[in-house]
């Protein structure tokens, strides 16, 4: 039966292009910009009109007895194209739940717009009754991604401490487009 409805674009199938359903290593006692999770982008995805959609969640642990700021990037093939204003976060015995989504439109192997959101549990007890949402923002990017390269997440937290931890527990990056 035809309904009449006619898509303005021809929609192709998602694909996976690389997954993680491991933890990655948590990071700890750490004052410098560390990777959370990273996926390899290959190069062959790298196509004027592509869509990719890079997602990951976890964990965050600040049991360091006051509040920690901390900053969050999203980078390509080593340069940080999203960096978000510093959140902070009070301290807790409990770990928080996070979730970041980014979404890169390839315009050209050399060309990006990528857009970003973070949400965080503000207790460890809460199951997203309580959160903070923060974009990480949207930013036009000129990395060169001819040969693929590294989708990551990183964060920088204010101090080092063995009583902060952020670690993700999975990741994965899909061509949606």
């Amino acid at each position: 039966m035809n309904w009449g409805y006619q898509p303005a674009v021809s929609v192709t199938q998602s694909r996976v292009l690389a997954m993680q359903m491991t933890p990655f290593t948590a990071v700890s006692n750490v004052a410098v910009e560390t990777q959370v999770a990273g996926l390899t982008l290959p190069a062959t995805s790298v196509v004027a009109g592509r869509q990719l959609v890079f997602e990951t969640a976890g964990t965050v642990l600040n049991n360091t007895g006051g509040n920690l700021s901390t900053l969050v990037k999203v980078k390509l093939a080593g340069t940080a194209v999203l960096t978000s204003t510093a959140f902070t976060m009070g301290t807790a015995a409990d770990p928080r739940k996070w979730h970041l989504r980014a979404t890169i439109n390839i315009i050209t192997t050399a060309s990006q717009r990528t857009a970003a959101d973070w949400l965080y549990t503000l207790s460890g007890t809460e199951n997203w009754g309580a959160y903070s949402a923060g974009a990480v923002g949207t930013s036009s990017s000129t990395v060169d991604l001819t040969a693929g390269g590294v989708v990551e997440f990183v964060a920088t937290p204010a101090i080092a401490s063995v009583s902060y931890t952020m670690q993700a527990q999975w990741a994965s990056l899909t061509e949606v487009f």
